[in-house]
């Protein structure tokens, strides 16, 4: 039977991937004592990881971190509004600070506030280094009285960036301490089942055990695309944000 690739999964997809497996399985001869005992040792490992994963803390970090978004979304909105409201404003030096800082904020993405969280603070980070990093840029800010946006943007941005990154390592941390021993455990259990399945399969018992070994290589294989699309997405999301750092 194909293998699924832990080493790879986020701790959801193995979760996700052991109820799946565990389903297919349920309608498997109950009478079977062999796979009784497989099934005892398997339904703890995905009870332990469902705890470990399913932290209270982490739901209410996630809110936190989209309450953080949009007020930092609000006020970038708010700046990039009052600067182009002086573009019209009809005073030529106003109007022309005016256009030089939508040229900086249409550069680093006018609707930036729809990227990714990674994507979008790295976006914004650099726009707050130019704003301060050129003369021009700085002036421009003066001339229209735009100090205090640009104050209360750089603000909620490293308010947001500074629990967003923090946030991330409490929770690769907790999920590395709390599911690794679950997940190898899983592993090991796993491993035994789909053996089982495959010599009862061979031995042709019984069409469901064929049926049961199909499901699961047919999930396996999905959940494989799967991981593989997101690690393609995740390479390319990073590229650009490097290319937006350089």
């Amino acid at each position: 039977m194909k293998a699924f690739p832990f080493a790879h999964a986020k701790v959801d997809e193995t979760y996700n991937y052991s109820l799946n497996v565990n389903n297919i399985i349920t309608p498997l001869n109950p009478e079977d004592t062999h796979l009784s005992a497989i099934k005892a040792r398997l339904t703890p490992c995905i009870e332990k990881l469902d705890k470990a994963h399913l932290k209270p803390s982490t739901k209410v970090d996630t809110k936190k971190l989209r309450a953080l978004d949009r007020v930092r979304d609000k006020i970038f909105r708010g700046f990039r509004d009052y600067c182009g409201a002086y573009t019209l404003c009809n005073e030529e030096d106003k109007e022309a600070a005016a256009e030089l800082l939508v040229e900086s904020i249409r550069l680093h993405g006018w609707t930036l506030y729809s990227d990714s969280d990674a994507v979008e603070t790295s976006r914004l980070e650099k726009l707050l280094a130019d704003l301060t990093g050129y003369e021009n840029l700085s002036a421009a800010i003066v001339k229209i009285n735009a100090t205090d946006w640009q104050t209360k943007l750089t603000k909620a941005h490293n308010d947001f960036k500074n629990f967003y990154t923090s946030r991330n390592e409490t929770q690769a941390q907790r999920e590395h301490t709390d599911s690794q021993e679950a997940i190898n455990a899983l592993k090991r259990e796993m491993s035994l089942l789909f053996k089982y399945i495959d010599t009862m399969a061979d031995l042709n018992v019984d069409q469901s055990w064929i049926d049961a070994r199909y499901e699961i290589d047919e999930l396996t294989s999905s959940q494989i695309s799967q991981i593989k699309s997101r690690k393609t997405r995740n390479s390319n999301e990073k590229e650009e944000t490097e290319d937006i750092q350089q």
